[in-house]
């Protein structure tokens, strides 16, 4: 049983002010505790309420205890992989030496899988428990909970604040988990200065996934009189904004670092840290800035006229658009402009002249008009043709080589749909394999007509580009119409698409697009997409990138393996907007085939091929609903292959130690307890406490 008693005692000497935590799973301390805040319990006092083993401990943070502050990353934010993006956004800012400083000195795994990362405030105060990053729940999140609409992905204890602490278990949780001290003691807690803190957090809140609220970005530009602006053309403003660069509006900061469409922006006088960014938003390219030291409001959010207007016009929002227009910014009318005096001429009087655009109407028809179609299917009740299709799991399952089953079904004419009995081309756009060691052996071995299967990249000048969705639909759709193809696969899909994974409208525009043009040339589009480590229970939920993916595509197969037969991958129908939801799963594995090597017959090509193993049993939802898909034979293959590595570069190294840096690159505690079994990890007690310390066997 872990002692509670001992480590209540070394936060007592490490200068913390301990309680006791509740063991009714609410999380709170327990009995009357606000006189901890300012005053320490006795180490009589301490006795007296540990010696009996009461399982929960905690400690209060701030001035009583010396200066400890908390920063935590949410379990679903471990889940997110956020603790890796917190670290290379942290690298790039010239913040890496605080950040391992921090992951170096005392940190706690959480019972839902998170991180406690404890620290000592110095040369300034503590601050008060902040939220430092958050997010809107998923449907599965507000299915279980409708009330709770946001969610915690990062935040502190700070003054007065309790946090609970290691070895707790058993009924402080309400999963009965414990807390973990995977790296350090309450003696090893890093110091971080008041201005390292702050950098830090200013880090933590670049990862806030909450849309951005209506600021004065928002606000429309005003139209000048007697500016020739037309009342249906872009205004002085939008078009600024769409034709002027973010490094041209903050001249003399620093641009830091960029990651997918987000930047990061150093304010001019500092050389270490974030103080910006852009393009994180979702609805536009905004400027979130996080110091005060700037003539930007901190958190927030400013378009780009927004910015110019308070830059150069002190926030006068007229004054800027008649100064954007006098440069030329914004659509004119083609007759002359208004006089004072004049009355302006309603938009239908102006429109209609040689060289204007179209007027905006509405159109309303009776849907008595629209003649009803039947849907066609290139895989009966499954993929749809003039459709996105995806295939969605996680890598090792054979998502790749089920494309070349399906390949080679389409070009001999034998997928059970609307093609059947009529061998058709298909278009393969291939982001990741080789095509000579890894896509041509597995289309030879599920038997596929090559000739009938195209190579799809996109040639520019004299060199070679990477297809680009939706910029190259139309290259595709005349392709498609000139071949007669009936698919077109993308491997993945999300190395395709060039919109901001965290720009929804812009995904979704995008996706539509792609959609769009699959409609116009009677094809399939069929996309492979990644799963996140950690599933949810609902999959679409947990499609790597956009949640767009999920929400656009019509029809999505889930691949799962089956926990009862780890050989054994499920395929199902997780979406079908335009057929039925009852089908049965069909059940398959991947096995090893060799293909004959006209270069050295005495070396076989080995590759892999589906074996079809029937139909029936659960669906990939029925998995993940049952929470039976605990931790796939992929991913402890993976792990393990890493902790190899790992410990022939560090022998003897603290358990605690490796399972925090496991948990940096993405692995569970319960993930690496497999692994280090699957390769026979040689555990060691040494020191006092006892401290297990992790190597290979001998050979």
């Amino acid at each position: 049983m872990p002692d509670t008693l001992t480590a209540a005692l070394c936060w007592y000497a490490a200068g913390a002010s301990v309680v006791r935590t509740a063991t009714d799973g609410t999380k709170r301390p327990a009995g009357e505790w606000k006189q901890y805040q300012h005053t320490r319990a006795t180490p009589a006092q301490i006795h007296a309420w540990f010696a009996g083993g009461h399982p929960g401990l905690g400690i209060i943070c701030g001035a009583v205890s010396g200066g400890i502050e908390l920063l935590e990353f949410e379990g679903r934010a471990v889940d997110d992989g956020l603790v890796q993006e917190f670290q290379e956004i942290a690298e790039n800012s010239g913040l890496g030496g605080i950040w391992h400083r921090l992951m170096q000195g005392y940190v706690e795994e959480t019972p839902s899988g998170g991180l406690h990362l404890l620290y000592r405030v110095t040369e300034g105060q503590v601050h008060g428990n902040t939220k430092l990053a958050r997010r809107p729940a998923t449907q599965a999140e507000l299915a279980d909970n409708p009330a709770d609409k946001i969610k915690v992905l990062v935040e502190t204890r700070g003054e007065g604040g309790f946090v609970i602490t290691a070895p707790s278990h058993g009924p402080v949780h309400p999963t009965g988990k414990p807390w973990i001290a995977c790296v350090g003691s309450p003696a090893t807690l890093p110091e971080l200065t008041a201005d390292e803190r702050d950098a830090l957090w200013t880090v933590a809140r670049t990862l806030d996934r909450i849309p951005a609220p209506p600021s004065p970005a928002a606000m429309p530009a005003a139209r000048t009189p007697g500016s020739g602006q037309r009342d249906d053309g872009p205004s002085p403003g939008d078009d600024y904004e769409q034709r002027t660069d973010w490094a041209e509006i903050l001249a003399g900061w620093t641009l830091v670092y960029q990651q997918g469409g987000t930047r990061y922006w150093r304010r001019p006088g500092k050389t270490t840290g974030i103080s910006a960014t852009t393009g994180r938003n979702d609805d536009r390219d905004r400027l979130y800035v996080f110091t005060t030291s700037t003539a930007f409001q901190p958190e927030t959010p400013y378009t780009k006229f927004a910015a110019y207007c308070l830059l150069h016009h002190g926030g006068d929002y007229r004054q800027a658009a008649g100064a954007l227009a006098g440069q030329g910014y914004g659509a004119r009318r083609d007759t002359p402009a208004v006089q004072q005096g004049e009355t302006v001429p309603p938009p239908a009087e102006v429109g209609g002249g040689e060289g204007a655009e179209p007027l905006r109407r509405l159109h309303v028809a009776p849907m008595s008009s629209v003649m009803p179609k039947r849907v066609r299917w290139l895989w009966r009740d499954r993929i749809p043709l003039g459709e996105l299709s995806l295939i969605v799991g996680r890598g090792g399952i054979g998502k790749s080589t089920l494309l070349a089953e399906f390949g080679a079904w389409i070009t001999r004419g034998t997928m059970k749909g609307e093609y059947l009995g009529e061998p058709r081309d298909v278009l393969y756009v291939v982001n990741e394999d080789s095509l000579e060691y890894t896509v041509v052996p597995r289309l030879i071995a599920a038997g596929a007509d090559l000739s009938r299967i195209h190579r799809v990249r996109v040639q520019i000048g004299d060199d070679w580009s990477r297809l680009m969705l939706p910029r190259d639909c139309e290259l595709v759709k005349t392709e498609v119409q000139q071949r007669d193809a009936a698919a077109i696969f993308f491997d993945p899909l999300s190395s395709n698409l060039t919109a901001k994974k965290n720009d929804q409208d812009e995904m979704r525009s995008a996706l539509e697009r792609v959609r769009l043009m699959a409609e116009e040339a009677g094809i399939a589009a069929v996309g492979l997409a990644h799963t996140r480590k950690a599933l949810s229970t609902n999959l679409l939920d947990a499609i790597m990138g956009s949640v767009e993916l999920g929400n656009v595509t019509r029809s999505v197969m889930g691949a799962m393996r089956d926990q009862d037969d780890e050989e054994i991958v499920v395929l199902s129908q997780e979406k079908n907007n335009l057929g039925r939801m009852d089908l049965e799963p069909y059940r398959y594995r991947i096995v090893g085939h060799a293909l004959d090597n006209p270069d050295d017959p005495l070396q076989p090509i080995t590759t892999s091929r589906i074996e079809w193993d029937g139909k029936g049993g659960p669906t990939v939802s029925d998995m993940l609903a049952e929470g039976i898909q605990t931790v796939s034979r992929s991913d402890v293959n993976e792990a393990a292959q890493w902790l190899k590595q790992y410990l022939m570069m560090n022998p003897g190294t603290q358990r605690q130690r490796v399972e925090i840096e496991a948990m940096k690159v993405g692995y569970k505690p319960y993930t690496l307890k497999r692994a280090a079994k699957k390769i026979h990890v040689v555990s060691e007690l040494s020191g006092f406490p006892c401290v297990a310390h992790w190597s290979l066997p001998a050979p």
